[in-house]
């Protein structure tokens, strides 16, 4: 039980929706994986052991598979790194509900997971609001003093500093406008996290009995302005609409059932609702954008949703692998739409265009078998003679899964302003202590739980991010939770004294296949990239590069590593030109070609390499890869204007000036498509816009 909450409470400190090329929750996978050996040596220790596994578990783990294999097909045809994590991803989170399953099996174990995942919740909460409050104004305030400082910035600050004049503007505006994200590097993501457990937390105040008492239940209240607070300046529309539909959803089954909430109650929530409102308003966190701007964001999603269902069109039953919507999605990606998102934001589509059509209904059916069973055979989860002592473990695996995560959050190079953690903990602390009654001796019915993920896949609908880890644990763990209590999820059958030792052979085997090919290969190739940054900064290139050629080589599948060693190989040869340094380059460039072979990107970093070593060498060879690289990049993207800029220019050169005009004239008409659509930063820049239109004999 202990380490079923720590290890969800550990994912939630570190950055879920993360590029799933980093591989940020390999260590999380690998404890997953020994906590299911160390349960099943324990049962082969006992003789036999009970199992409880129904058609949902069964419909669960085949999703799962298909997820898997989808990841597997994504290896082979696209970019194989992220495909490996997905891979695994979906092994832990698998082994996660199955765990839940067995080990969180009384109704206090139920509530005590609750009470701790709502303070987890709190702790989210209160981390984003002291971010909001203190840690962003003081980054506005280092990156406006140190803009200049180019070493000064990297130094302060570190993983996040922005390389590109892409990142540049991307991070000036994530400085200026976004909202909290806490643990979480997107604002949406750590919304729909609160939206869940607000619901909870609010299920057990309005419609539980009076176990909490008057101070308790004061405390709670109070408890909830932070949480307010926070959850309102995410100004999040699709969490605030799930919020509303799982609230809505839970007052009608209880009117149904003839148990109205205290008017009172009612009253003092939207009082305090009102009170957050009116603060988040008056120091700008809460703005009539957040109405005014929703019509321009529903259009960008259904600019999203409208490539999505052309992706899926054209492959309805494989799809292109989880890890990998992001470079098959450009390839039908309309003009104006605004970004390249890393998922099409609604959880059908991204279910359904990465796994394929096998996988979405096998997902619908898992949930829709779940749904049956907590509305035809619920078990309320009464009052106990258990003690909340009884319940302890699990209080205390979710504190020291948010100290164990934050050291790996640390490690990986995200590191948790420690004032901020030090409030969430206490607010952890405050939750658990003031909710132990309702543990020991409380009600909660199973619908809580359904209304409860349904909030969830509301907030996905147009949120998407239903491969991160954070959210897709917590989705099956609400399910773990509901079916354990249901009658069906009650039952067990037993298992033999050898089936434990196949299985835990198993579980043993399958930690050193994932130590190999995940765990030390990520954790290794982020350490020395994070070491080689380093050694830039410090202007070491004998050390850079050394660095740079061992994490290649401690990662062959990642193309990040590749990306990083093609561009250092690139400078090495600019500065000493010799034969071996522009083989050197040839090579490395090749790998990362056979590494992202469907990322437009990859390839029109390709054809500017080549396009430099022709100039240097004037080699036809060079000339004729450049003009392969950017036709491929173009042939992935279409609708990117600095490829067909960046193509016209190769096959000028070339002395294919038809070709060359007919790529700068639709690389001048999708550069104003995309000013029309008011997306500056996605626009050509002005020398290539000026390059394009020579081309074409236009002056500016």
């Amino acid at each position: 039980m202990t380490g079923v909450l720590g290890l969800n409470a550990a994912q939630l400190m570190l950055p879920s929706d993360a590029p799933p090329e980093l591989g940020l929750n390999a260590t999380l996978v690998m404890m997953w994986i020994l906590l299911t050996a160390a349960w099943l040596a324990q049962a082969v220790r006992q003789g036999r052991f009970a199992v409880r596994f129904t058609w949902v578990d069964t419909l669960v783990v085949l999703f799962l598979g298909v997820e898997c294999l989808a990841a597997l097909y994504g290896v082979g045809q696209g970019t194989p790194r992220p495909g490996i994590n997905a891979i695994w991803q979906n092994v832990g989170i698998g082994l996660g509900y199955l765990l839940a399953r067995q080990l969180l099996v009384s109704a206090a174990d139920v509530r005590a997971a609750l009470a701790s995942l709502i303070g987890l919740a709190m702790l989210l909460a209160t981390v984003g609001l002291h971010q909001y409050l203190v840690t962003m104004p003081r980054d506005r305030a280092i990156y406006q003093r140190l803009q200049e400082n180019r070493p000064q910035l990297a130094e302060q600050l570190g993983p996040w500093y922005p390389n590109t004049p892409g990142q540049r503007l991307a991070f000036e505006n994530r400085l200026a406008n976004s909202g909290p994200t806490a643990t979480f590097t997107l604002t949406n993501s750590l919304a729909g996290m609160l939206a869940v457990w607000l619901l909870v937390l609010l299920a057990i105040l309005l419609t539980g009995p009076p176990v909490l008492g008057l101070g308790r239940q004061g405390l709670l209240w109070l408890g909830l302005l932070p949480y307010g607070a926070c959850f309102l300046l995410t100004q999040s529309r699709s969490a605030m609409v799930a919020l509303t539909v799982g609230l809505l959803s839970l007052l009608t089954i209880r009117a149904r059932a003839g148990r109205m909430v205290q008017r009172r109650l009612v009253v003092v929530g939207l009082l305090m609702l009102a009170l957050l409102a009116a603060w988040a308003i008056a120091i700008g966190g809460l703005e009539q954008t957040i109405v005014s701007e929703a019509g321009k964001s529903l259009g960008y999603r259904l600019q999203y949703w409208r490539s999505t269902w052309a992706m899926i069109v054209d492959s309805p039953w494989v799809g292109c692998g989880p890890g990998q919507f992001q470079n098959a999605y450009v390839q039908y990606k309309l003009p104006a739409a605004s970004e390249e998102v890393r998922d099409p934001h609604n959880w059908l589509l991204e279910v359904w265009a990465t796994a394929g059509g096998i996988a979405l209904l096998l997902l619908l059916l898992a949930l829709g078998r779940f749904a049956w069973h907590v509305g035809r055979e619920p078990v309320a989860s009464r009052p106990s003679n258990r003690s909340y002592a009884t319940s302890l473990p699990i209080g205390i695996g979710a504190m020291l899964g948010v100290v164990f995560g934050a050291l790996v959050a640390a490690v990986m190079g995200y590191p948790l302003d420690m004032s901020g953690l030090l409030l969430g903990l206490l607010g952890l602390l405050l939750v658990q202590a003031s909710l132990s009654p309702w543990i020991a001796s409380g009600e909660l019915n199973a619908s809580v739980l359904l209304i409860a993920v349904g909030t969830l896949l509301v907030h996905l609908l147009a949120a998407g991010g239903i491969h991160d880890p954070g959210a897709s644990g917590i989705l099956w763990l609400l399910v773990a939770l509901g079916m354990n209590l249901t009658r069906a999820g009650q039952k067990s059958r037993s298992l033999a004294r050898s089936s434990g030792v196949i299985f835990c052979s198993l579980a043993l085997l399958t930690a050193t296949i994932h130590y190999v090919t995940a765990y030390r290969p990520n954790l290794r190739r982020e350490s020395l990239l994070a070491q080689s940054y380093d050694s830039a900064v410090q202007n070491d290139p004998q050390r850079r590069t050394a660095l740079l050629k061992a994490a290649q080589q401690a990662d062959p599948a990642s193309y990040r590593a590749a990306a990083a060693w093609a561009s250092w190989r690139t400078t090495l040869w600019q500065a000493e030109p010799t034969p071996a340094q522009l083989a050197a380059v040839r090579q490395a460039d090749q790998l990362t070609r056979r590494l992202a072979p469907r990322s437009s990107n990859a390839w029109a970093q390709s054809g500017r390499r080549h396009l430099r070593l022709f100039q240097a060498t004037r080699a036809a060879d060079d000339l004729e890869q450049a003009l392969r690289a950017f036709q491929q990049a173009v042939a992935l993207y279409p609708t990117r204007a600095a490829h067909r800029a960046e193509l016209a220019l190769v096959l000028e050169l070339a002395g294919q000036t038809d070709d060359a005009q007919s790529e700068a004239r639709q690389a001048l008409a999708l550069d104003r498509i995309i000013e029309q659509a008011g997306h500056e930063d996605k626009r050509l820049a002005p020398a290539l816009r000026h390059q394009a239109m020579r081309i074409l004999g236009q002056s500016l």
